[in-house]
């Protein structure tokens, strides 16, 4: 059996506390798309919207963590290359602050609909629902790509003879 890297606690932390507050702005904001999904509150779409709004700060003040983290790693690091400049080696790190940035962006904007031109309004609904649903297929990936760490096979090689 061949010995795995590792992952700190704190960086398992910051992941798991991601993907729960992931999960919970997937969950209030399909919601509060449309009747579709709005049984997932019990059809009570001021509690979906007051729940996406409050994760969503909490998600805000959880990127301004992890970013603080990685740049804190960066500086402290002896490797002097860095691939995804502010946020550390890993692949995927530029891809979520990306898509993160565009979010928080896009959602600040709705936040503020009445007040907003209904022209930077409907870019950022635009905006904000075509990633809402490219993450939910990018965590699906993520998912199987890690399935590795809870040891399930989804493919068996067939020994030939």
């Amino acid at each position: 059996m061949s010995k795995r890297k590792r992952n700190p606690p704190f960086d398992m932390m910051l992941h798991w506390i991601s993907a729960i507050l992931v999960f919970l702005l997937m969950i209030s904001g399909m919601s509060i798309i449309g009747a579709k999904f709005s049984w997932i509150f019990g059809d009570h779409f001021a509690l979906a919207d007051i729940t996406h709004r409050i994760v969503g700060v909490f998600w805000v003040l959880w990127m301004l963590v992890i970013v603080c983290y990685e740049v804190y790693q960066m500086v402290t690091s002896k490797i002097p290359k860095r691939r995804w400049i502010p946020i550390g080696m890993k692949g995927f790190g530029g891809f979520n602050l990306t898509t993160s940035l565009l979010m928080i962006f896009s959602g600040f904007l709705l936040w503020f609909l009445p007040s907003v031109p209904f022209i930077y309004a409907t870019f950022a609904f635009a905006i904000h629902e075509f990633f809402a649903f490219f993450l939910l297929f990018a965590i699906v990936w993520h998912i199987i790509k890690k399935r590795h760490v809870f040891r399930v096979t989804i493919f068996r090689k067939k020994s030939g003879k």
